[in-house]
């Protein structure tokens, strides 16, 4: 018999994995050895071509210099390896992707069936929903002012594609900051196409937070949730503030959905790697997205032993599954580490434990702040009946009769709070974000007890939810003075008279959160970047900016902020050599004040 000429589609596929995995082994012996020979690059030549040189010592370059070296023969040994197992990892490689393909259509008609089994009540409801959630998130990415950490974000890192690996600090939300890169250089740098990617997350986290409680617990609580989800003022802000919270809660929510049917048959491949996928995503989004993992792994266990497979059977591929994105993650991190040193990632005063004394002082306060900032822009009764509804959502999912429901926001918040005191740190409010939409969900669960299923009684709390909260999230104003990611309404303002009244010479130094958004309006109104102080330039007038810490500040407050102010400066100036000209802008937010030079001029 003659071989038949025509290729199946399972030996195309074969032979396509096989061409990715044999680049990838090349891609990876090459990289090893790029790295091998950058690391005998002379200490003065790579101070001078390196990005960010002023952080190579002699100190810095031994340890950068190591770490290629090893790093670099790592990659090697790793492409060599693929190359000897090339059959191997194609076949593998071919098998998951037909497995993620097939999860991926079962999950798509998972959803759609779904929704085909909702009531027209039901449809009309999530409708005017989802109408609601984005109106009032398309309204706060138009008229909210550009905020300190988005702005420094894009500045420092999403306006160049080597900023991107070429430093760290925590405000490098490193998948936000590609995203934002990548549709800044498509769309221009407008407020809102620098929010759009947390703003296209913001409505996925309302709809799967529906879908997910509705699936869990039936169709009116995941209506109900959905709700109360579209208008919180937490889930608002950072649904139009360009941070990557909100790309954390969406893959915490997708991955609860990952977790049920993989508690039910753990040797779903296909499954398992988009488990892993979205672990990776949620670390290389924050490193703190590391409680998000934590907490789907321990409810994926939960999950499974209440399922009665057993915790050591249901361990194995979970274990696997991580250790694939701690080390795919560590992959990622890499080149950024080498350019911003380990201290960026290990030591930055957001990872460093607190002392004893300082961690139980502040401790007990974060539970209070992170209440307050859930339930902000919220009448006062209305969060509390939500908070008492929740309570009741976590009794019910305890006594719920399905083996696939476990109380899904306190086992979060529990294993939260335990890596919280083990590390003894106390994370920022926004790092808990994730757990926002489950504590909501919670919540939904216990208003449709209270109404005992009633379809019409939750159609009709979700309409009032919809127009009478949203309406009083939007006269408080929670959205726009919510100030951990730095605030200063002004900015924008400060940044018009400026454009008018700078002088050629001037030279701009600023306080925080005043300084990076007044930047980028700058920027945005085509000022060169120098009036914040470059080298070799004559400078007249130094103009301070200064945040004031309520509208009538103190000479000592004030004072405090110039000294603040030279301290960010871009050049060696000191508070000491200037004094206090006038005040050329004065609001309740800000004042810019020229400076005069006490000797001879500069």
């Amino acid at each position: 018999m003659e071989p038949s000429l025509v290729t199946t589609p399972a030996e195309g596929a074969n032979a396509l994995t096989r061409r990715i995995v044999a680049t990838a082994a090349i891609v990876l012996m090459a990289a090893g050895l790029l790295c091998v020979g950058i690391s005998l690059i002379g200490y003065p030549t790579l101070t001078r071509v390196l990005y960010r040189a002023s952080r190579i010592r002699p100190a810095f370059y031994a340890m950068f210099t190591l770490t290629l070296r090893c790093g670099g023969a790592v990659l090697a040994a790793a492409g060599a390896a693929a190359f000897v197992w090339l059959g191997r990892l194609s076949s593998w490689l071919a098998l998951t992707a037909a497995a993620c393909l097939s999860e991926a259509r079962e999950a798509v008609a998972a959803v759609r069936e779904f929704a085909r089994q909702q009531s027209s009540l039901h449809r009309a409801a999530l409708t005017l929903v989802f109408a609601g959630a984005i109106l009032i998130r398309v309204y706060y990415l138009f008229v909210q002012p550009m905020r300190y950490d988005e702005a420094f974000t894009y500045l420092e890192y999403a306006r160049h594609a080597v900023a991107l690996v070429a430093g760290y600090t925590p405000n490098n939300h490193l998948l936000h900051t590609i995203s934002v890169f990548a549709v800044t250089h498509l769309a221009g740098s407008a407020p809102a196409s620098i929010r759009l990617p947390v703003f296209v997350a913001g409505i996925f986290v309302v709809a799967a937070t529906w879908y997910c409680f509705g699936r869990f617990y039936g169709s009116s609580a995941g209506l109900l949730a959905a709700a109360l989800a579209s208008v919180n003022a937490d889930l608002i802000s950072f649904s139009t503030n360009a941070r990557g919270y909100s790309f954390i809660a969406a893959m915490f929510l997708i991955q609860l959905l990952v977790a049920e049917p993989l508690a039910r048959q753990p040797a779903r491949r296909g499954l398992w790697a988009f488990f892993a996928l979205l672990s990776i995503g949620e670390i290389c989004t924050v490193p703190t997205g590391l409680y998000a993992v934590a907490s789907s792994a321990g409810i994926y266990l939960l999950l499974a032993v209440r399922a009665r497979h057993g915790l050591v059977p249901a361990m194995r591929p979970l274990v696997l599954a991580l250790v694939a994105a701690g080390v795919i993650s560590a992959f990622v991190y890499w080149p950024i580490m080498l350019g911003s040193g380990y201290d960026a990632f290990f030591s930055n005063r957001f990872v460093e434990p607190e002392t004893v004394r300082e961690f139980l002082a502040r401790s007990p306060g974060s539970f209070g702040e992170i209440w307050n900032q859930w339930s902000a822009g919220w009448p006062v009764w209305f969060a509390w009946l939500v908070t008492g509804a929740a309570a009741l959502g976590i009794i019910r999912s305890l006594v719920f009769r399905r083996a696939a429901t476990v109380p899904v926001f306190p086992i979060a918040a529990i294993i939260c709070i335990a890596m919280a005191i083990v590390q003894r740190v106390t994370p920022g409010t926004r790092v808990w974000l994730f757990l926002l939409p489950p504590y909501l969900g919670t919540a939904a669960v216990g208003f449709d007890l209270l109404m005992q299923r009633s379809k019409g009684a939750v159609a009709g709390l979700t309409c009032l939810i919809l127009v009478g909260v949203g309406i009083q999230v939007w006269k408080s104003g929670a959205v726009l003075e919510y100030g951990e990611t730095g605030a200063n309404n002004d900015a924008i303002n400060v940044a018009r008279f400026l454009e008018t009244n700078l002088k050629d010479g001037d030279l701009l130094i600023a306080t925080l959160p005043a300084s990076y958004p007044v930047r980028y309006y700058l920027l945005r109104a085509g000022l060169s970047e120098s009036v914040w102080g470059s080298e070799n330039r004559k400078i007249g007038r130094v103009l301070a900016i200064v945040d004031k810490p309520d509208p009538h500040p103190s000479r000592d407050q004030m004072n405090s902020g110039l000294f603040q102010a030279f301290a960010q400066s871009y050049v060696g100036l000191h508070r000491d050599d200037f004094e206090p000209a006038a005040t050329i802008y004065d609001s309740n937010q800000t004042q810019v004040i020229a400076l005069a030079k006490r000797s001879s001029g500069l």
